[in-house]
């Protein structure tokens, strides 16, 4: 007689395949609700920075921007200089 909880597991894997968002999380550091959008998108966030595996990874995912106050800081010029003179 075979498992009935690995026969259900095999059921539902499919429904589940390619619904993977990788996104670097926390999800306040993005203009939009990363939640909603996940939700509408039938996506399951999963935080980026927390696994290197991308199996199930969905082929087009939402576009979000970072905020503001989160944004890497651009360098200044006179420091982009300083360094190629140090080379």
């Amino acid at each position: 007689m075979s498992d009935p909880l690995a026969t259900k597991g095999a059921m539902e894997e499919p429904k589940y395949q390619k619904s993977v968002w990788y996104l670097p999380l926390p999800a306040f550091l993005y203009v939009e609700d990363v939640k909603k959008l996940a939700r509408d998108n039938g996506l399951r966030i999963v935080d980026a920075n927390v696994t290197q595996d991308r199996s199930g990874a969905c082929e087009d995912p939402p576009k979000v921007t970072l905020r503001p106050e989160y944004a890497p800081k651009a360098e200044p010029e006179a420091a982009k200089v300083d360094a190629k003179a140090k080379k």
